[in-house]
């Protein structure tokens, strides 16, 4: 079969020795892709096939497996050389230019034809779409040029005042019936927005382009890369995706956060280069780094908000990649204006070149930049405990802060937390956040010992075990004496065995705690604070004598002395 040719043939393509062989014939490979390409899209268009019927089904995989083995092709020419059609010539015994530009050309059509078809598969269409990025990338265009091309071509932005540089095989109007289909489908222009992430060199995609306001770009944007994020912020507020559809948009943007994290964090190794152009590229780089931070920081945490707990698994996890990449990018710029103040002062200017972005936000940036983290915490804090995410987001912010200072937050993290613990739908995503603490407790104490030689590091973790002891034991005696045998047994299923794992010495301190432990007067109870107690010592000792915290002979002293 065509998939079963395909796939052979990228099969060959794929190990060292194979390719070289693909590299000497690769125009007819090529164009035996963009034969089987057209016969195979003409099949998917054929509205008399079923949904879900067999045949309809190959036809998609023959799609797949073609266009997978045109971009391998494509991609690893790109990978020693720049232009596309100079290294299919220099491979050629024969060299034939216009046949070379008709099978480019041909197979930048039927991509288009492919991205805008809603019978190929998902993953057809998002391979086509990385072979059209390709096109342009490996088109030989100066770079500006291929920048103007991506916006141009792929996103249908307008330029002002430039013409659309073109080669042989990009017609110099781009006005195909597939490429106009593609323009007007979300589907599509999603699957184009992740290839230019993924794809286009940061380069091009940062390389100043005068782009136009427009429907399709209601932002003023002066770079390819930042105007991905609009189109791709566009789809990710719709309602009503296809599932698959809906996993795909925002991997998007969790890819175009990372993508921008990797960009800050490469500008971050030569930001004290004396080279000039090099020093223009990271200004750049950190310009946008701090307009994402600064104006597109609710948008963002508006994604958390609605589709932390999304019914789709795949989507949550995308979702949770977006937050983790956020506060990357904002870890780099903490970083750049450390190393470097001026970004700050570049940062700010490119904000304040933003018109139609509220002043709100030009102000915010003036403040401590090293404040980032603080300011995203604060944001979460501000949420009502009864949010699901809020425990969650928490979580994730755990292994990048300070976690004494959150416990030591008003009006107390840890007693709002153990007091969710009382409710049974809430009580795992509060431990999940306790846990999380803890995990990152027992790492900082791990961090002390190992910092100093011999006796000094063991003082340092003694000293910091000895903090979060202090800050933990009240609190969970509070909890455990409460009139309440549903919040003991959450406390002693979801989060003992690791308070007692992580801080070993804070059972004796409760043991000791609990004999005098007294109840605010203020609390209407049922159960003496006696029956309380007893029942929090059958807890406590239960949980620590499974881990071997304790003896058998220490419980007895234990008894003998409450």
């Amino acid at each position: 079969s065509v998939s079963q040719r395909a796939q052979a043939l990228e099969v060959l393509a794929g190990i060292p020795q194979g390719f070289p062989v693909i590299r000497r014939f690769v125009s007819d490979v090529l164009a035996y892709a963009a034969s089987a390409l057209d016969a195979t899209l003409q099949q998917l268009r054929d509205a008399s096939k079923a949904a879900g019927s067999v045949e309809l089904a190959a036809q998609r995989d023959d799609c797949t497996q073609i266009l997978r083995l045109a971009f391998l092709c494509l991609s690893k020419l790109l990978a020693d050389d720049s232009d596309l059609q100079a290294a299919i010539l220099a491979s050629m015994r024969a060299p034939a230019p216009g046949r070379v530009e008709r099978t480019l050309a041909r197979v930048y059509a039927l991509s288009w034809e492919v991205v805008g078809c809603n019978g190929a598969a998902l993953n057809a269409r998002q391979v086509a779409a990385m072979v059209l990025v390709l096109l342009i990338e490996g088109s030989g265009l100066p770079r500006h040029d291929r920048a103007v091309a991506l916006a141009v071509r792929a996103l249908d932005i307008d330029v002002q005042n430039v013409k659309v540089g073109s080669v042989a095989y990009l017609p110099q109007i781009d006005d195909s019936r597939g490429r106009a289909q593609c323009m007007d489908d979300p589907v599509s222009m999603i699957c184009i927005a992740r290839a230019m992430v993924s794809l286009a060199a940061y380069e091009t995609t940062l390389e100043p382009v005068a782009m136009e306001p427009s429907a399709r770009l209601p932002s003023v944007c002066n770079n390819v890369h930042e105007a991905v994020f609009t189109h791709i912020a566009s789809i990710c507020g719709r309602s009503q995706l296809a599932p698959a559809v809906k996993i795909v948009v925002f991997e998007a943007m969790a890819v175009w956060l990372q993508e921008t994290a990797k960009l800050l964090a490469r500008c971050l190794q030569t930001i004290d280069s004396r080279d000039a152009d090099t020093r223009a590229f990271n200004d750049m780089a950190f310009a946008l780094g701090e307009r994402v931070l600064i104006l597109q920081r609710e948008r963002i945490m508006g994604y958390l908000w609605s589709y932390w707990d999304d019914p789709i698994d795949a989507v949550q996890a995308k979702v949770r990649g977006i937050f983790e990449a956020f506060l990357d990018i904002g870890s780099c710029m903490n970083r750049a204006i450390v190393a470097d103040p001026a970004v700050a002062e570049c940062a700010l200017n490119s904000s304040r070149d933003t018109p139609s972005q509220p002043s709100q936000h030009t102000a915010a940036s003036t403040h401590d930049r090293n404040a980032f983290l603080r300011d995203v915490l604060d944001l979460v804090l501000t949420m009502d405990w009864s949010r699901k995410v809020k425990y969650s987001l928490l979580a994730a912010l755990c292994p990048r802060i300070d976690v004494l200072e959150l416990l030591r937050e008003p009006p107390g993290v840890l007693a709002s937390c153990l007091a969710t613990m009382a409710q049974v739908t809430m009580a795992s995503r509060a431990a999940l956040l306790l846990t999380a603490v803890l995990s990152q407790a027992a790492d900082d104490i791990g961090k002390a010992r190992m910092g100093g030689s011999g006796d000094q590091g063991e003082a340092a973790a003694l000293e910091l075990e000895t903090e979060h002891i202090a800050l933990w034991t009240p609190p969970v005696v509070e909890a455990l004496c409460r009139d309440d045998d549903t919040s003991r047994r959450m406390l002693a299923q979801h989060l003992l065995p690791a308070l007692f794992e992580c801080l070993p010495r804070i059972v004796g301190g409760i043991l000791k705690a609990l004999p005098a432990y007294r109840r605010p007067e203020s609390d209407a109870t049922t159960q003496s604070l006696d029956a309380c107690r007893q029942h929090a010592l059958i807890v406590v000792l239960k949980v620590a004598r499974a881990q071997d915290i304790i003896t058998i002979d220490r419980v007895v002293a234990m008894d003998t002395q409450l």
